[in-house]
């Protein structure tokens, strides 16, 4: 049905569902079993042809929007401890870190937003100036391997391993040193809770 309002550009009828949606299974079934699969089925979409490069940017300006405003309602009134959530320097992609945002929203923590395709020099200055104690990363496949490395190693000797760093996305590294890999929403859930039961 959503990939239909896509065709028909039914911007307040496609928000709306994901509301009432989102009402239904609640926070995290919503990103779990409907948008992340959802966000995977536009982009194939625009791949096979079904959906115009007008249309998947259409989809994707609804799902910012829609997601955007969760995670703010969440965050509101927050006190305590903090979690930074960026995209390294070339990242494009956003749905991930929105959608992981929203998972974060949903602990105790405060989130620090700092969006896609943030310079590495800000990332460390804004860590050093807000002291948050996780930095969570959302790393699509877009991103070289090696290049992603560099910059995680970067900012971790910068930070001087006194932070918390976790990586998520197709890009995430796997068995870096000082960082960890979060493999799904669901893990990522548990993991905060875990987290924030240490603090």
């Amino acid at each position: 049905r959503w990939i239909k309002l896509i065709h028909q550009y039914e911007d307040d009828t496609l928000i709306q569902s994901f509301h009432e949606k989102w009402n239904q299974s609640g926070p995290l079934k919503f990103i779990v079993d409907l948008m992340a699969p959802f966000i995977e089925r536009v982009g194939k979409g625009w791949e096979l042809g079904e959906l115009t490069i007008s249309q998947e940017h259409f989809a994707t300006e609804c799902i910012v929007s829609f997601l955007t405003n969760k995670w703010r309602q969440l965050n509101i009134q927050k006190r305590g401890w903090s979690i930074l959530m960026a995209t390294l320097p070339g990242e494009t992609q956003s749905l991930g870190l929105l959608m992981a945002t929203v998972v974060a929203s949903l602990s105790g923590g405060k989130i620090i937003y700092l969006g896609m395709d943030t310079p590495l020099e800000e990332i460390i200055a804004t860590t050093k100036n807000q002291q948050p104690q996780l930095i969570c990363f959302s790393i699509s496949c877009i991103l070289n391997p090696l290049d992603t490395k560099e910059k995680i190693s970067r900012i971790r000797d910068e930070l001087e391993n006194k932070i918390t760093i976790i990586c998520g996305g197709k890009g995430a590294l796997e068995n870096f040193h000082g960082v960890n890999k979060i493999e799904s929403f669901n893990f990522f859930n548990n993991w905060l809770e875990e987290f924030e039961s240490n603090l």
